[in-house]
Parts: C-alpha cells; sequence; structure tokens
C-alpha cells in the first residue's frame, strides 16, 4: 500500500510538473513581450514614478466608495500592480513571468480539483493543459493590467478547495478549514468584484455528490459567502447608483445589454480570428451562427455523454463567472478567463471518451483542441505585436520629446497603413512622459490640420515616431 501510495504520489507530481513547464514554454512569447498591452499599466507607472509607491498604496490600496459600481474597488490587485510598477520601467520580463506564474498556478490548481472530482488523471491534465493555451484565457494573461482576473480565480479555487475538504470530512469540525475558506474568499473579492458569485460555484458539490453532508455543506458556503456578502454590502450605494445614473459610461449597467453579452460570450471560443471580445461587431451573422453552433454542439456531446447533471453544471458555471459583466456594455476578452476553467474541463471531459464512445466523436474533439490551440498563438502574437509597437512608439517618442525641449503639448498622427490604435492605447488618461509632467497629449488623424503651439509627431508603420518638418 505504500509503495502504491508512493508511486501515485511520484505520478501526480510528474503532472504538475507537466504543467509547470508546458505553461512557461507555451507562454513564453507573453513573458518575452518587451511593451504593454493598453494604458491602464502606463497610468500606474506614471503615478508610481511621479509620486512613489507610498503615495500610490495610499490612494489605491484602500476600500474606497466612489459613486459608481463600475469604478474598480480592487485594493489587493491595485496592490500587485503597484509592486510589478516598480519594474516596468526597465524590467518588462520580470512584469510578464508574474503575470504568466498566477496563470501557471490556476492550471495546477484545476488540476487538483479536476483529479477530486474525476478521480481521472488523464482527464485532469488534459483539462489543465488545455487551460494553460485556452485562447480564452490569452489576453487575460498577456495584459498586465487584467491581473484582477487571475488573482480573483486563483484566491477562489483555493476557497472551493478549502471548502471541499470541509465538506467531504465524515466527522469533526475544523476551524482552520473554514478560516482558510473565509480568508482566500475575501481575498477574492477585494482582487475583484466579481468574486461576489464565488460561493455559488459550491453547486459544484451537490451535482457531484448529491448524497453529502447537508449540514457542513450549508456552513461552508455560508463561511464563503460572508466576505461577499459584506462587500456588497459596503457597495451597495455604488450599485444603486450605477442603475440609476443617466450618463452611465462604459460599466453602466442595463438589462438591456446581457442579450449581446450572451451571445459574444458563447461564440468567442470558437470566433476563430477575433481578438479582443468588442471587436465581434465586424464579424459576419454567419460566422456568429457558426461559433454559436459548434459551442452548442459541444454542450450536447456533454449531455449524451454525462447527461443532465454535467450539462446543467457546465452551463451554469460557463455564464456564472460572467453574470456580473453581462450587464454593461464594454465587452472583453478577459471577462472569460473564469469561464475557461469551465470550457477546459468540458474539452477534456469528451477528449478523454468513455467506453462506447464513437472514436470518430472524440477525434472531432481533437481537432476542436488543436484549432483552439493555433487561435491561442494568434492571439499571443496579437498582444507581442502591440506591446513591441508600444515600446518602440515610447521610445521613439521620449526622444523626441527631449530632443525638442520639452514641449507642453505633442500632436500624434500615424501614417496610413500605420497601426493608430497604439497611440490611443498609451495616451489615453496620461498627462506624462517619463518623470516629465504635464503634457497634453493630441492624437489627430493623417493630413489633418497641425495643433498650435504642438510639437507634431508621426509614427510610421514599423511603430518608429519621429518629428513632422515643420510646415
Amino acid at each position: 500500500m505504500r509503495r502504491f501510495k508512493a508511486c501515485v504520489l511520484r505520478t501526480e507530481a510528474f503532472d504538475v510538473t507537466t504543467i509547470v513547464v508546458f505553461s512557461l514554454l507555451s507562454l513564453g512569447v507573453l513573458i518575452a513581450n518587451p511593451g504593454y498591452y493598453s494604458h491602464d499599466e502606463l497610468q500606474k507607472l506614471d503615478h508610481v514614478a511621479r509620486f512613489g509607491i507610498g503615495d500610490y498604496i495610499r490612494h489605491y490600496v484602500v476600500l474606497a466608495r466612489p459613486e459608481a459600481f463600475g469604478t474598480p474597488v480592487r485594493p489587493l490587485a491595485f496592490l500587485v500592480q503597484g509592486g510589478l510598477a516598480l519594474f516596468m520601467q526597465n524590467y518588462p520580463v520580470v512584469v510578464h513571468f508574474m503575470d504568466v506564474l498566477p496563470h501557471v498556478i490556476v492550471a495546477v490548481l484545476l488540476y487538483v480539483l479536476a483529479l477530486r472530482y474525476s478521480q481521472d488523471r488523464l482527464l485532469a491534465l488534459w483539462a489543465a493543459l488545455i487551460f494553460a493555451i485556452c485562447p480564452m484565457t490569452i489576453i487575460a494573461t498577456g495584459w498586465s493590467a487584467a491581473l484582477m482576473d487571475r488573482w480573483y480565480v486563483l484566491f477562489g479555487m483555493l476557497a472551493f478547495l478549502c471548502a471541499d475538504a470541509y465538506v467531504r470530512r465524515d466527522e469533526g469540525g475544523s476551524f482552520l478549514t473554514l478560516a482558510l475558506v473565509f480568508i482566500c474568499g475575501t481575498l477574492a473579492v477585494l482582487s475583484k468584484e466579481t468574486a461576489l458569485v464565488l460561493p455559488a460555484t459550491t453547486i459544484l458539490m451537490l451535482v457531484r455528490y448529491p448524497k453529502l453532508n447537508l449540514r457542513r455543506f450549508v456552513i461552508a458556503t455560508g463561511i464563503w459567502f460572508l466576505p461577499s456578502l459584506l462587500f456588497f454590502l459596503y457597495r451597495l450605494p455604488s450599485l444603486v447608483g450605477s442603475f440609476g445614473a443617466h450618463d452611465q459610461g462604459p460599466y453602466g449597467p442595463s438589462l438591456a445589454n446581457a442579450p449581446s453579452g450572451l451571445l459574444v460570450y458563447f461564440t468567442y471560443p470558437f470566433l476563430f480570428g477575433i481578438t479582443e471580445a468588442n471587436n465581434w461587431v465586424f464579424f459576419s451573422s454567419l460566422r456568429l451562427i457558426l461559433a454559436a453552433f459548434v459551442h452548442g454542439c459541444l454542450i450536447l456531446c456533454i449531455f449524451v455523454r454525462g447527461g443532465a447533471r454535467a450539462t446543467f453544471a457546465y452551463v451554469f458555471l460557463y455564464f456564472l463567472f460572467l453574470l456580473p459583466v453581462l450587464l454593461i456594455p464594454t465587452r472583453g476578452a478577459h471577462y472569460l478567463y473564469g469561464s475557461s476553467l469551465v470550457f477546459s474541463v468540458g474539452l477534456a471531459y469528451l477528449l478523454r471518451g468513455a467506453r462506447g464512445w464513437p472514436s470518430w466523436l472524440q477525434g472531432l474533439v481533437g481537432v476542436m483542441v488543436v484549432c483552439l490551440t493555433i487561435q491561442a498563438a494568434y492571439l499571443e502574437a496579437f498582444v507581442y505585436s502591440i506591446g513591441s509597437c508600444m515600446n518602440s512608439a515610447l521610445i521613439g517618442l521620449q526622444s523626441a520629446y527631449l530632443s525638442h525641449g520639452r514641449p507642453q503639448i505633442v500632436d500624434l498622427r500615424a501614417e496610413l497603413g500605420a497601426p493608430a490604435h497604439v497611440l490611443y492605447r498609451f495616451t489615453t488618461g496620461r498627462s506624462q512622459i517619463g518623470a516629465d509632467y504635464p503634457v497634453k497629449f493630441v492624437v489627430s488623424e493623417w493630413g489633418a490640420e497641425r495643433t498650435k503651439d504642438a510639437v507634431t509627431l508621426a509614427m510610421n508603420k514599423e511603430c518608429i515616431v519621429y518629428s513632422l518638418p515643420p510646415e
């Protein structure tokens, strides 16, 4: 028996090592990214560079009560982001490695959870490997400012595993286990507001083990629900204000936004060629229908193999992670990070097959996995291209800015065919170049009239910024 247990432990250790190595190698492009994805990271860098990390902590690592619920209150995630800002200027590889590392940990936790619930080592291993390179996770992992999605899921999974350990004990209590449920649940909520819905994931216990100890289940779920309830009550005035506001902005909630949200997030996994979720409007109705059909077929296969309970668990958990963002008009691929856990397990469940399971159907699922892997590689290249372009543009911008004697107004424009969106990515909400402040950025169309009293700079297709000669 001891030899058998030792063999099992060695096998599981080998699986974990495989997941870690595979994840780091397959996401190496994201780690090697020389730049950043958007203005969000650069805004935090500006604050730390100008005022110092202490002032940053005083402003961001607090439980504020803004008027609108769309204004984020994420002290733990902002603390991590502030720490990463210290390395952003000179060591982007450190920042991106710390972006990938939580993702790798989540993949390992998924392996542990899937193994515990399926008792199938290969299913658990495949689920973790699929999740590691799932296209639904690439934007959330490669975009440093989306660290909130990774961290709230990480702490949520730890809370679930602790709650599960408590519920499945035959007798006796464990104050420490329940304390860990509360602590991890609190850390999840302080990472991102979406964690408010995570206590509902314990329904998976009821689906998998209908005869579990109901009393212990209620206690564990209640303990996990407590920090979510306290945070919800604390933010309730902001939530009420958001629904009542006339000018709600990009994060204003409305029931009218739900149908398009359901469509976007249901089709995204199989909407090949898409990058940011907001780009769904550029896809034809036929492609949207086809992507929805493929995802629908996947759910049908889960029903055929696992029955109604497995299908309910998949659909419920897939959309549970998206529930808080379905009501806002902004669509983001990083919001799918939690749902990708469910998606990856579903694919692994079908890929693993069963006795009597048609081999051609198993092969079809394998083709899906290959196509998704290609899409993930495409998204990695997309994130890298933006970071590389922004890095080149920022180097040229700072050089031109200094050579012109630190002007107060900088007029930027992109040559025809150049990625103009990159100019908006690194100027939005910013008024600083390095340590120099204030700087007013103006982004103009190519050929537009030049801004008065401004230095006019242009960016070419290679993302090199240069000075335009005087008119």
